[in-house]
């Protein structure tokens, strides 16, 4: 096949690439990420800021939390319609004065998020749980 045969392929490729990415992305953010937690219902974002807590997805199925204090970990089965399934989690038991209520918040709500959890990305940012109940993230600045 002659070399501007296949440059040309090449280019149609990548341009195919690129549209779909903004038929399915829009250009947003990657769900695969860190995640800076920025809004938690049930706890003020003036606190929130203060603890601080990341959600990290960069490996999915497999998810890691921190919130302030323990390391929390679990699966869940995720997909491009917005199916946010958390399973089971496991996490580290220490206890750290003044900064668990962030945690313990965040621990309920991923339980509750069961069967129906649901996520999405809007303006780069990752809202995820039941509607009414959503916590909000931004990408971290660095992982």
């Amino acid at each position: 096949m002659p070399v501007k045969t296949l440059s040309a392929i090449a280019a149609a490729l990548m341009l195919a690439a690129c549209t779909a990415g903004d038929r399915f992305g829009g250009g947003q953010p990657s769900l695969k990420q860190v995640w800076q937690l920025r809004h938690l219902p049930g706890i003020t974002d003036a606190r929130v800021a203060e603890v601080g807590g990341t959600l990290d997805l960069r490996k999915l199925p497999q998810a890691h939390a921190k919130m302030g204090c323990n390391g929390i970990s679990f699966d869940v089965q995720t997909d491009t319609s917005g199916t946010f399934r958390p399973g089971t989690g496991v996490s580290t038991l220490m206890y750290c004065d003044g900064r668990m209520d962030l945690e313990q918040r965040f621990n309920r709500l991923i339980e509750e998020i069961g069967a129906d959890g649901r996520y999405r990305i809007e303006n780069g940012r990752l809202f995820l749980g039941k509607p009414g109940q959503e916590m909000v993230f931004e990408p971290a600045a660095h992982a």
